[in-house]
């Protein structure tokens, strides 16, 4: 081997491993951000979740008064 085949070969591993630590990097960006908008996605989903509950227990709070409503108006 000439020294010039032994740089080339340096030179095309080194290159290669750039280009397989730039990919890598770009995974973990892509990973980075990809839990960042689940986290995201969580919060909200918890949100509505509270919001549904606290519109149950008004539902049933109203459907209660309604029925004490009813109650008192059938003895009158």
């Amino acid at each position: 081997m000439t020294v010039y085949k032994v740089l080339s070969d340096i030179v095309e591993a080194l290159r290669t491993i750039h280009l397989e630590h730039e990919a890598i990097r770009a995974e973990m960006t892509t990973k980075e951000d990809l839990a960042r908008e689940a986290a995201a996605i969580r919060e909200d989903l918890a949100r509505e979740t509270a919001a549904i509950r606290s519109e149950m227990a008004t539902k049933e709070d109203l459907t209660r008064e309604v029925a004490a409503v009813r109650a008192e108006m059938a003895t009158k």
